[in-house]
């Protein structure tokens, strides 16, 4: 009886390891691949982030300059809403003097 538990947990135990091992076999043969397959598109990929990282610096570029933009028309904005509250405080003066 007690070579036959012997028997069992061993061959238990030996499918155990084997499992595990072919397993890990997998998944290093698994990355092995990928890396393969990004080894092959490397140059793609760079030439890719090159181009994204030029078109974002156009465009900060870009952003840059129509912040600027904003801050004058606001600028202008507020300068022509003084001459018109201005003009309207003439005009409102003259509709005055001119009732009486």
């Amino acid at each position: 009886m007690k070579e036959i538990v012997i028997a069992i947990i061993s061959s238990l135990f030996g499918g155990a390891l084997g499992a595990f091992f072919n397993y890990k076999g997998k998944v290093v043969a698994g990355n092995a691949s990928l890396e393969d397959i990004y080894a092959d598109h490397t140059r793609e990929l760079f030439e890719r982030l090159d181009k994204l990282t030029k078109e974002r610096d156009e465009l900060k570029s870009q952003n840059v300059e129509l912040v600027s933009q904003v801050k004058q028309l606001k600028e202008q904005v507020q300068s022509l809403t003084k001459q018109v509250k201005k003009l309207t405080k003439v005009v409102e003066g003259g509709n005055q003097n001119g009732n009486h």
